[in-house]
C-alpha cells in the first residue's frame, strides 16, 4: 500500500451471492470510505445479483444492496488484497492455492474475529494502517487452541432453507463486530477509537 492508496479486503465464499455479498456490504457499511471491500467466489455464479434474502436482510439492516453482481474468484484479486476474509478453511485453502503468499493475510471471518478479539485491541499508530493489523493478528495464531472447523465455518445457506440462512445470518452477526472494530481501528485518523458495536447488526 501506498500512501494515500485505500486498504483492501477481500471477501470469498462459494457461489459469491448469499455469504460473502452480505459481508461485503455490511463491511462497507461499517468501516467505511477508508477500506475499499469487494466480494468473489471460488465457484461463482457469475452475473447473478445478490441472493434476495440476503439483499431484504441488509436493507432491514439500513444497508445498500444494490447494483451487486456475481465475481469469479482469481489470483490477481487475491494478490491485490491487504486482508482475505473466507466463509470457511476450505475456502481458504483454495484462496492460498490461486497465490501461496495470500496464506499469511487470509483468515476465516470467524478466526479472524477470535484473533482480534483475544489481542486485546492493539492501538495502532496512525499511519500502521491494515497491513500492520493483519500482521499482529497473524502473530496471534497458534497463541491458543483454535475452534473446530464446524464451529468456525459459516453454513453456505444457497438453495437452503430459511432456517439455514437464519444459522448463517447469525453466525455471521456474532464475529462481524470485533472484525468491524479492528478495521475502523486500523485506518483511523486518530489513534485511538471508541469500541462501537455495528449499527444495525444485531
Amino acid at each position: 500500500m501506498t500512501a494515500g492508496e485505500k486498504a483492501r479486503v477481500l471477501v470469498v465464499c462459494t457461489g459469491n451471492v448469499c455469504r460473502s455479498p452480505l459481508i461485503e456490504r455490511a463491511l462497507r457499511h461499517g468501516v467505511g470510505a477508508r477500506i475499499e471491500v469487494e466480494s468473489a467466489g471460488t465457484a461463482a455464479k457469475v452475473g447473478s445479483p445478490m441472493d434476495r434474502r440476503a439483499a431484504a436482510q441488509l436493507q432491514a439492516w439500513r444497508m445498500e444492496p444494490g447494483g451487486f453482481v456475481a465475481r469469479q474468484l482469481v489470483a490477481g484479486m487475491v494478490a491485490q488484497a491487504d486482508l482475505v476474509l473466507t466463509a470457511t478453511r476450505a475456502h481458504r485453502g483454495a484462496v492460498a492455492a490461486l497465490h501461496p503468499p495470500a496464506l499469511a493475510y487470509t483468515f476465516t471471518l470467524s478466526d479472524f474475529s477470535d484473533l482480534v478479539a483475544a489481542a486485546s485491541a492493539p492501538v495502532l499508530a496512525e499511519d500502521s494502517g491494515l497491513p500492520a493489523l493483519v500482521r499482529l493478528t497473524a502473530a496471534q495464531r497458534g497463541m491458543s487452541r483454535p475452534r473446530p472447523a464446524a464451529e468456525v465455518d459459516l453454513v453456505d445457506p444457497y438453495r437452503r432453507s430459511d432456517a439455514t440462512f437464519r444459522q448463517m445470518l447469525k453466525q455471521v452477526s456474532s464475529v462481524l463486530p470485533p472484525v468491524i472494530y479492528a478495521l475502523s481501528a486500523a485506518v483511523a485518523t486518530n489513534a485511538e477509537i471508541p469500541r462501537r458495536m455495528l449499527r444495525g447488526v444485531p
